[in-house]
C-alpha cells in the first residue's frame, strides 16, 4: 500500500468549500488531540496484499468468516505473463451461504487509479442482489474473478467481495496460471510465502468508534483526530491463518471505521480533512441526521497537485456541522495511500 493524489469535491451534488493549500488559517490553529475509544466491532475481514508482488501462482491469503465478511485484495501480477486472480470459499461439509457485494478498482499500473477508484467504488456502491453459492465439501470453489481474459503483468488489481454466511467457511485468494482448467489449478494451488510487509490476516470488518469525553464547542480547543500513525489507536491484530503467524494490519487497510463524534454547546463547527503521511487519494462519507454527504479527494480542479505531496498544510474542507447532534465519519483507507492522516474539527467563529 504506497502513494496517491488529493484534491476535493463533494458527491451527490453537495457544494463542497475546498480551502486552499496557501490559506494558513486552519493549519496555524492549536489542536488536542481527539481520544476516541471503541464501542464494538462486526464482521471478519480478510486481507490478502501479501505478497503484495505476486511472482508465482498459488494461494494468496485465506481467513475463517462466520457471519458478516469481507475479503479485501490488493496484488500486483509480478509473474510476467498473464494469470487469474480469483477469490474462492472452502469448507469441509456442504454450505449455502450469499455473496452480497463484488467492487473492483480499475486496474493501474502506477497504483494511484487503483486505490482512488476502489475507495469511491466502495463508498457509494449501491446495493447489490445477493448471489447464492453453494459448496461441496473440501472443493475450493470460485465465487469472484478479477477478469476473464487474464490479470496483465505489472498491474495492480484490487477489490472487495463481501459475504455472508451462518456457518464458518474458509475465504481467500489465490493467482492461477492462464493455462489449463481453472478447477484443477485452484485444486492443485498451495500457500504462497509471505513477503516482508507481512500484510495480511483476518481482522475486524467493522470498527465503531466515539470519542472519549463530549466535546464543548463553546468552551473546547480545536479537535484532531489522527488515523493511522502517532496519536492514533493502535492498528489491529490478527492472525494468518495460511501459516499461523499472528499479523499486524500496518494502516488497518481493509477496515471500515465508523467514528461517532459527540459534541455539545451552541456553536457550530467546520471539518477539515489533513493529510500528514504524503499523497492521499481516496473517499469518506459523513453524516449527521439522515442524508450522508460523500467526500472524495481526487476534483480534476486541482490539476497538477497531489493533495499532501511533500506538505504537512494540505487540506479540504469536509462540511460544517451544528453542535449537539452526533455526527459519524465513514472510513475505510484507500489504498495506495500514506497515513496517518487527521479529522480537524474547528468552531466556526475560530
Amino acid at each position: 500500500m504506497t502513494h496517491t493524489r488529493w484534491a476535493a469535491a463533494l458527491f451527490a451534488g453537495l457544494l463542497l468549500a475546498g480551502a486552499s493549500p496557501a490559506d494558513a488559517s486552519v493549519m496555524d490553529l492549536h489542536y488536542q488531540p481527539m481520544e476516541m475509544k471503541d464501542v464494538k466491532s462486526e464482521g471478519t475481514l480478510v486481507f490478502s496484499d501479501c505478497p503484495e508482488f505476486v511472482t508465482q501462482t498459488g494461494l494468496l491469503a485465506e481467513g475463517t468468516v462466520d457471519g458478516r465478511g469481507r475479503i479485501y485484495y490488493y496484488h500486483v501480477n509480478a509473474i510476467g505473463e498473464r494469470a487469474r486472480l480469483v477469490a474462492y470459499a472452502v469448507s469441509d461439509k456442504p454450505v449455502t451461504f450469499d455473496v452480497t457485494r463484488f467492487i473492483q478498482a480499475a486496474p493501474s499500473r502506477d497504483y494511484i487509479t487503483s486505490g482512488e477508484t476502489l475507495s469511491f467504488n466502495e463508498m457509494v456502491a449501491v446495493r447489490q442482489h445477493p448471489a447464492s453459492v453453494t459448496l461441496e465439501p473440501g472443493r475450493r470453489t470460485v465465487i469472484a474473478a478479477e477478469s476473464l481474459s487474464g490479470v496483465l503483468p505489472d498491474y495492480l488489481y484490487s477489490g472487495i467481495v463481501e459475504v455472508d454466511t451462518k456457518e464458518p467457511v474458509r475465504f481467500g485468494m489465490a493467482m492461477l496460471p492462464m493455462e489449463g482448467d481453472l478447477q484443477s489449478a485452484l485444486d492443485a494451488a498451495r500457500p504462497v510465502p509471505a513477503d516482508s510487509h507481512e500484510l495480511r490476516g483476518t481482522f475486524p470488518m467493522t470498527i465503531y468508534r466515539e470519542n472519549a469525553e463530549v466535546w464543548n464547542t463553546d468552551a473546547g480547543m480545536p479537535q484532531a483526530l489522527i488515523l493511522g500513525g502517532v496519536g492514533a489507536m493502535p492498528f489491529q491484530r490478527g492472525m494468518d491463518e495460511l501459516d499461523g503467524v499472528e499479523r499486524e494490519n500496518t494502516g488497518d487497510y481493509g477496515i471500515t471505521f465508523r467514528l461517532t463524534i459527540r459534541t455539545e454547546g451552541t456553536r457550530p463547527f467546520r471539518i477539515y480533512f489533513n493529510p500528514q503521511g504524503g499523497i492521499y487519494m481516496g473517499a469518506f462519507k459523513i453524516t449527521q441526521g439522515f442524508l450522508p454527504h460523500y467526500y472524495r479527494t481526487d476534483d480534476m480542479k486541482y490539476r497538477g497537485h497531489f493533495l499532501g505531496y511533500e506538505t504537512l498544510r494540505d487540506y479540504i474542507e469536509a462540511g460544517r456541522w451544528e453542535a449537539g447532534k452526533p455526527v459519524t465519519i465513514e472510513f475505510l483507507a484507500a489504498g495506495a495511500t500514506y497515513l496517518p492522516v487527521r479529522f480537524l474539527f474547528v468552531p466556526e467563529d475560530l
